[in-house]
């Protein structure tokens, strides 16, 4: 859903140092913005897990306001969940510039040409998240975000998140490890108990940097679910498909699953650790946050 033109006034650049490109990145970004705009830009470093979301809490942002993230994917993550907490009225712009290790959502929607255009012309649009509620037996967490995964995904984000800082090397070998180790989850969906290898829910078209899912339309208030069981043999062979044609899934609004055992889920590229005897429950938040107009 396209927003009404705006001209934006101001810019809350956020810069995670400890990604991987953060500062040069982030610099870059803000030498480009002060001599193609008018905007005035307010440049803010993140010094530990969650300071996005306190930083935005202490700020004095408005729907004149872009918020930029320069980092991964968990650091746009941060933005969006300090937005829904601390400015419910005055709605910012969040959107995220590739500083970070996948950095899904931003090239999932965008190139930098047409991100830049968008900012330069002040056009932004609504698009759809998912709300991940975990209900353990001693409290409930709830998320909101793009994407989230059990199986093997969620491990190998796990074992980056244990392994950082990364580079190319050694992200493709993490990821041939998680292959190899990668033990099926047991999940309760419908009433029925099985063992996923990898069950990804999305509301973008990308995940874990180069798996596709071409169904994915960021603001059609569905998400997909794929669930991929069998061997490891089976999933090396989805994995493959998701890589190069891409993986078709169910289009769903809303969906419930128990985990009996627990294990590790992965929301926006972060890993979480969910109790045993856990229910997650994953709806669609239909048009829930603005972000640059991916379509200008």
């Amino acid at each position: 859903m396209t927003e009404p033109n705006s001209k934006f006034e101001k810019v809350l650049l956020i810069i995670n140092p400890k990604s991987r490109r953060g500062l040069p990145v982030g610099h870059k970004l803000k030498k480009w913005i002060l001599n193609n705009t008018d905007l005035k830009v307010t440049e803010r470093h993140t010094d530990y897990a969650g300071h996005a979301h306190d930083i935005i809490r202490d700020a004095h942002v408005d729907d004149k306001t872009v918020i930029i993230s320069v980092s991964g994917d968990g650091g746009m993550h941060e933005c969006n969940q300090g937005v829904l907490h601390h400015n419910t009225h005055k709605e910012p712009v969040i959107v995220p510039w590739p500083g970070g290790n996948a950095c899904d959502v931003f090239h999932s929607l965008y190139t930098k040409k047409s991100w830049k255009k968008a900012l330069i012309k002040g056009r932004s649009r609504r698009i759809d998240f998912i709300e991940v509620t975990i209900s353990g037996p001693e409290n409930t967490q709830k998320y909101i975000a793009q994407q989230a995964s059990v199986g093997l995904v969620a491990e190998a984000a796990n074992i980056f998140h244990k392994n950082r800082p990364l580079n190319d090397f050694k992200e493709t070998w993490l990821v041939f490890l998680s292959y190899l180790t990668n033990k099926p989850v047991l999940i309760e969906i419908g009433g029925k108990k099985e063992k996923t290898a990898n069950l990804i829910v999305t509301n973008i078209p990308r995940v874990g940097k180069y798996l596709k899912y071409p169904q994915c339309k960021p603001d059609d208030t569905y998400f997909v679910m794929t669930n991929t069981k069998g061997n490891r043999i089976n999933l090396g062979l989805e994995i493959i498909k998701a890589m190069t044609i891409g993986l078709k899934g169910k289009l769903l609004r809303e969906l419930e699953f128990f985990m009996p055992e627990g294990g590790i889920m992965q929301i926006d590229g972060e890993p979480r650790r969910v109790p045993i005897n856990s229910k997650v429950e994953i709806k669609v938040l239909p048009h829930y946050l603005k972000v640059l107009d991916w379509k200008t």
